[in-house]
């Protein structure tokens, strides 16, 4: 308004309706992934899920596999702070079990929860995106799908490949 001139007195009675709007629904996708997330520790969920996993197997391979499919569920349908804090204590121990660093697994579990903040149905980016652009959330889910093949790629990359994730902390610490 002061700067660039591109926003007018008349504008901003309509600005600020659309963004209460923007933010309340939101808000209500958080509040909501936070009722879930307290379902969850409230039934001892996680740490059920990382007995179920090694029940599974015990192959690195197998158990990094399950751990992001996991990771990715619970990241379109919870919010990423909440599920690093309910989920990733019962996680790590299970992926530190099977032999894989703990910076590593940290990386792995932060972009899966990135890329679930962008995956319908309840990618919260995607509601974001959709409200600022003022177009269908259909639209923005197809839009999106040449750049979820490639982080999902990436994911794959750095999940197999430690040294990925792992050079630049090995550089900064002489290892």
């Amino acid at each position: 308004m002061f700067v660039y001139k591109g926003i007018t007195w008349r504008n901003l009675p309509q600005i600020v309706i659309d963004t209460v709007l923007t933010s309340g629904s939101l808000m209500i996708l958080v509040g909501l992934a936070n009722l879930f997330g307290w379902i969850l520790t409230s039934q001892q969920i996680p740490q059920m899920i990382a007995d179920q996993i090694l029940a599974i197997s015990d192959n690195p391979l197998v158990v990094i596999l399950i751990l992001n499919l996991i990771l990715l569920v619970v990241g379109t349908f919870m919010e990423t702070i909440a599920a690093l804090i309910i989920l990733f204590p019962a996680l790590l121990g299970v992926a530190t079990g099977v032999g894989m660093d703990p910076v590593h697994f940290g990386l792995m579990a932060v972009l899966n929860l990135m890329i679930g903040l962008t995956t319908p149905p309840l990618g919260v980016c995607l509601f974001v995106v959709a409200g600022i652009g003022k177009l269908p959330m259909l639209r923005v889910a197809r839009a999106i799908v040449p750049f979820l093949i490639c982080n999902l790629v990436v994911l794959l990359l750095v999940a197999y490949i430690p040294a990925l994730s792992l050079w630049l902390p090995n550089l900064l610490l002489g290892e």
